[in-house]
């Protein structure tokens, strides 16, 4: 099978030999076929990449247990979480140069200490003494993100600039752990709990712009969101356990090619999760809010 720049070759000799007008003609079609042919070219390899990213956590956590329904428990103002940490890598494999598949694995970084107030509160049936320190330690491997898409360039605008769409699933894999100083009479005595347990993955739908400003710099913005409303999760505790699960992601930056290979890129990300499960014994909530500075490295393989 011939490739597109040879028919188009080929074309191009077919249409010198005719007349002035056909010839017009039979160019303009070429030019548009070899335009085609040129975006359908394969392009196959690799992309690898690394970002870090600083975050301030919003949001809060809640995990009751039988008759004691757990404390609304802010992350910032009630757990001292100030800042979450998150190590990136990301890998795409083009297909061709409008087809590609992305694939990455997030490992977070959760810690937090404070000091309770005069109250003692439950976390996950645990009585926790009120007055005492407790930490937050709830970090890789207890804590990461996969997310694997397919994306493929959608349409072209203002010549150099570009939209993509993708689709694909996230999964979160969450054991949220707290260490305090536990009452002698709390009816539990483990205050962790195991998120992951019931965690599905979600569906993600998003889109992607790229709007080269110059032959190295890039300006990047993406939006995915993700949504399963409440259902079986087929996992049982106590009886069966619905859930319901929320996710979206705002990425907004600019990249500048270092070389050939090798660019970076810095931006803005926010990313907001939320998890509720329910059962007969169980009444878990967990949201998260993160606004986030990214830096970050890409090298392409190919």
């Amino acid at each position: 099978m011939r490739s597109g720049v040879d028919l188009s070759r080929r074309a191009a000799a077919v249409c010198a030999a005719q007349q002035p007008t056909r010839a017009a003609i039979c160019l303009w079609i070429v030019l548009a076929a070899a335009r085609v042919a040129a975006q359908g070219e394969p392009m196959r390899g690799w992309d690898g990449a690394l970002h870090v990213q600083l975050g301030y956590p919003g949001g809060f956590v809640q995990v009751g247990e039988n008759q004691y329904p757990g404390n609304h428990l802010d992350l910032h103002g009630d757990l001292g979480n100030d800042v979450i940490e998150t190590l990136d890598f990301d890998f795409a494999y083009h297909l061709t140069s409008q087809d590609r598949f992305r694939f990455s694995l997030q490992m977070i970084f959760l810690d937090g200490s404070t000091t309770l107030g005069p109250d003692d509160v439950f976390f996950n049936g645990t009585q926790l003494v009120g007055g005492t320190k407790l930490d937050t330690q709830t970090n890789f491997p207890d804590f990461f993100r996969t997310t694997a898409l397919y994306e493929r360039t959608l349409f072209s605008f203002l010549d150099r600039g570009t939209l993509s769409g993708r689709i694909g699933f996230t999964y979160v894999y969450l054991d949220f752990t707290l260490h305090g100083t536990t009452a002698a009479s709390s009816p539990v005595h483990e205050s962790k709990e195991d998120f992951r347990t019931q965690e599905l993955p979600v569906p993600l739908l998003g889109f992607r712009l790229d709007y080269p400003y110059s032959d190295r710099v890039n300006l990047y913005g993406s939006l995915d969101g993700g949504y399963i409303p409440w259902l079986d999760s087929l996992r049982t505790e106590g009886g069966t356990v619905d859930l319901t699960q929320s996710h979206a992601d705002l990425s907004l930056g600019i990249s500048y090619k270092w070389s050939p290979a090798l660019s970076i890129d810095g931006g803005f990300q926010y990313t907001y999760f939320v998890q509720h499960e329910k059962s007969h014994e169980d009444d878990n909530l967990i949201k998260l809010s993160v606004p986030a500075l990214r830096l970050g490295a890409t090298y392409r393989f190919h």
